[in-house]
């Protein structure tokens, strides 16, 4: 297993599951970007956008977006405090809550999405790309790689 480690073909390997995995999130964001695009368009209504600061149960300063709208689909009238559709994040969000809250103003109108089989869940806009994050991902995969490459090295030459 040391042999393996302490190889430069596992320092590509490495290297290589980081772009793949580079690749594999541009490719489905591209996709389910074009998806939301392809579904039914509602009138929104904004009620609330500010910036929401509080301090959570470990003790952290948190500021987050609120951004809450209304919109009627078929006569029913529904209220999300979603805004934006977004994936789960493993690394750190990186984004502008200025941007955020700037974006809507109260009463204001705007093109929301409904979700094809759900019309409770509706979004105004596909959250951008995260690429730091994704990028401090991938290079933390990779300066991992490259650990295992020099401490496999390291233990394998003190043990000879």
């Amino acid at each position: 297993m040391l042999r393996l480690l302490a190889s430069p073909w596992a320092v590509a390997a490495w290297g290589a599951a980081s772009v793949l995995m580079i690749l594999g999130q541009s490719w489905f964001y591209q996709r389910v970007r074009s998806q939301f695009h392809a579904w039914q368009p509602v009138k929104a209504t904004i009620l609330e956008s500010r910036i929401r600061s509080y301090t959570d149960m470990d003790g952290e300063y948190v500021r987050e977006p609120v951004v809450k709208f209304s919109y009627t689909y078929e006569g029913q009238e529904y209220v999300s405090d979603t805004p934006y559709l977004c994936s789960y994040s493993i690394g750190p969000k990186f984004i502008d809550l200025s941007d955020v809250a700037n974006r809507f103003k109260k009463g204001e109108t705007v093109t929301a999405r409904l979700h094809p089989k759900f019309p409770e869940v509706c979004y105004i806009d596909i959250a951008k790309f995260d690429w730091k994050s994704i990028l401090l991902l991938a290079g933390g995969i990779l300066i991992f790689g490259f650990g295992a490459y020099f401490i496999a090295g390291f233990v394998k030459g003190s043990t000879l």
